[in-house]
This record gives structure tokens, sequence and C-alpha cells, in this order.
């Protein structure tokens, strides 16, 4: 007898603690649903592919322009900054009349268009190059020229570094149309501005 009052006081004492839990509960404020809207003042979403191209390299210049080319037919705005030895893709031409003696001797031993890029491994003395661009012409692969001239049509964004071109002793009327010049900062602000940054 004694037990079963205790079982019906201690039952009590609990329905009561729910109450008062019920009570708190109720008063608590709804919980907002979960958004992946940014709050007031918060950065911007990154998004973008930004490529600080620095080798002069055939092979290295086809990974960055397939890179490229992909990403921005897919809609992803692309940057490519190049710099030093990788501005010679964007070659049109070599021009001497108007240089200094150095610079007119960079300007003679550079690649004179993306056609004339040795590879980083097994050039040998260009035969290299030329046994690359005869497999991938066999397997329908685009070229660097046409991968450059289709980077342009999608809208990438292409810059040469203008300290780069004084320095190797190259004008703007050597560099290919549709390309911007500009510096360090440049390519900073388009580093900081996209989500994903490739030094190549």
């Amino acid at each position: 007898m004694t037990s079963d009052v205790a079982t019906e006081s201690r039952i009590q004492e609990l329905e009561e603690s729910l109450a008062e839990l019920r009570g708190l509960l109720s008063e608590l404020p709804e919980a907002s649903p979960c958004t992946t809207q940014a709050a007031p003042g918060a950065p911007s979403q990154k998004e973008g592919l930004s490529l600080v191209v620095f080798s002069g390299d055939f092979d290295k210049q086809l990974s960055a322009f397939l890179l490229a080319t992909s990403a921005a037919a897919s809609g992803v705005p692309v940057t490519m900054f190049f710099s030093f030895w990788g501005t010679t893709a964007l070659k049109k031409r070599t021009r001497l009349r108007g240089k200094n003696v150095l610079q007119a001797a960079f300007a003679a031993m550079l690649p004179k268009n993306a056609n004339a890029l040795r590879l980083s491994r097994m050039n040998m003395c260009g035969i290299g190059p030329r046994a690359m661009r005869f497999l991938m012409k066999k397997k329908n692969v685009a070229s660097l020229p046409t991968l450059i001239e289709t980077a342009s049509v999608l809208g990438v964004r292409m810059i040469v570094c203008q300290m780069s071109m004084e320095i190797l002793g190259l004008e703007v009327d050597e560099i290919q149309d549709g390309v911007e010049f500009g510096g360090a900062a440049t390519c900073v602000q388009a580093a900081i501005k996209s989500s994903t940054s490739l030094f190549i």
C-alpha cells in the first residue's frame, strides 16, 4: 500500500515536471530554417578560376588552356595571368627594331609564337613538340593556338604582366589582340575574387 502511494506520488511529480518543461519550451522563439544566404554585411561567395601561367613550356601551356576552356565552357569565370616565360604563348610575331641590344637579344631567343614552344621534358631538340602536335592532330585534340582562340571566344580574361614584357623586351604590338595588360596587383585582385587559384 505504501509503495503504491509512493509510485503515484512519483508519477505526479514527473507529470508536473513535464508540464513545466513544456511551458518553458513554448516560450522559446521558433528556430529559423537553415539557409545558405549570407548574413548582412558578409562578403559574397567567391566563384571562378584564376590561373597564373608562369611556364613557357608547351605541355604546361596546353594544360593551362585546357583547364581554362573547360571551366569557361561550364560557365565558370576564368582569369589567366601570364608572367615571364608564360607570356610567349601569346606572342604573334617578333620585332627587333627600336629595341636596345639586350631587349633585341631576348626577343630573338624567345619562341616566336605558341607553335614554337618547347616541351618541359623529352624536347629532343624540337622533335618532341612536333611529335606531340602530330599525335594531337591524329587524335582530334585541339592545338594550342586553337585553344587560345577558343578561350578568347568563351570570354576568358587573359592578362599579360607588363613588367615581364619590359624585362623580356616585348612590345604590345607583338602580343595577340584581345588581351589585357596589368601588374601584380591585377593578378592578386583576380585571385582574391576566385574560389580556385592555380600556378602553372
